[in-house]
């Protein structure tokens, strides 16, 4: 029994090697305001030990540590506790919420397929090839920055480019754009951004479809901004 114990042991330890580094890490969407990095970690350990537990804050005021986003991102020492965290903690309710999870990052190449068709249903559009790199996000709030984008996409995977086009006097244009170095990490962070929230705006992101489109909404949008600062006509 221990010969056949010790067998199984091997073969998860091969298959957690084999795993990529990604699959370690858990997106946790849906935290309440007050919940404490301390608290997810404690709620995790359960499963499993934890190695690192982030949650992104707004920007400190007064010395006061910056609210929360509502998500966050769980780090395990064994991809195996972050699948296992996953199915086990869904919904899970920690501070008057239920959590949803999804492992960040690349999914391993058996779940490629499912992963793309994740994409699409979340996208309302598949990508437009498979070397697709960039995502088109709109419903953004003004007081949105490029370190919010960067930091809820970039725990998917290395970011190639974040533009956030601004109004000529400052101020946000309700859109941004996301470059991602991999289009399996764009791809996962599609899939599992889906319902995601930044201040309390749903966020949609879809599949900028090349360099020509996304200059094409650069120059609607600039268009539509002069139009609005043109002087009103004489009387």
């Amino acid at each position: 029994a221990a010969a056949g114990s010790d067998g199984e042991d091997a073969a998860e330890e091969g298959a957690a090697s084999a795993a990529p580094s990604g699959a370690a890490t858990v997106f946790v969407k849906g935290l309440a305001f007050s919940t404490s990095e301390g608290g997810v970690e404690e709620l995790f350990a359960t499963v499993g030990p934890v190695r690192a537990v982030k949650i992104p804050r707004r920007a400190a005021v007064a010395g006061r540590e910056g609210q929360s986003l509502g998500y966050g991102f769980v780090e395990f020492e064994d991809p195996a506790h972050a699948t296992q965290a996953v199915k086990r903690l869904q919904a899970t309710v920690l501070d008057g919420r239920a959590l949803d999870l999804s492992i960040s990052r690349s999914a391993p190449r058996a779940d490629k397929t499912v992963q793309r068709r994740a994409a699409k249903d979340a996208s309302g559009t598949a990508p437009p090839t498979r070397a697709a790199t960039k995502l088109l996000v709109k419903n953004l709030a003004f007081e949105a920055t490029r370190d919010d984008l960067r930091q809820l996409f970039g725990a998917f995977g290395k970011l190639r480019n974040v533009r956030l086009p601004r109004k000529q006097g400052g101020s946000g244009r309700g859109f941004g754009f996301v470059e991602f170095a991999s289009a399996a990490d764009a791809r996962t962070a599609v899939s599992s951004l889906a319902s995601s929230h930044l201040y309390g705006r749903h966020l949609v992101i879809q599949w900028a479809q090349d360099d020509g489109s996304l200059g094409a909404l650069h120059s609607k949008a600039a268009r539509a901004a002069d139009k609005e600062a043109e002087p009103a006509p004489p009387q």
